[in-house]
């Protein structure tokens, strides 16, 4: 029998880290540096220490710390989506 984490896609097991809590220790291994509303870029390091770096598409103030943002692979061939809450 499979584990039920076998069904899930990576973004959605991240979703829900972050949802749940842990999302500020788990962000600081996610992330090369804090994600903050200004950022022109994200870089997030996957397996095998590679980084991979977002250009900032959009992103919204929500006012109290709390902000979207959107950004767009070199590649032109992925996205990722924030929300800080």
């Amino acid at each position: 029998m499979k584990s039920i984490l076998y069904y899930f896609n990576l973004s959605f097991i991240l979703t829900l880290l972050f949802f749940w809590g842990v999302g500020e220790a788990f962000a600081k291994n996610v992330f090369k540096e804090k994600p903050t509303f200004h950022s022109s870029h994200l870089e997030i390091i996957l397996e095998d220490r590679i980084v991979a770096r977002f250009e900032k598409k959009s992103a919204i103030d929500l006012g109290n710390n709390q902000f979207t943002w959107s950004g767009e692979n070199q590649k032109g061939n992925g996205f990722l989506t924030l929300a800080v809450m």
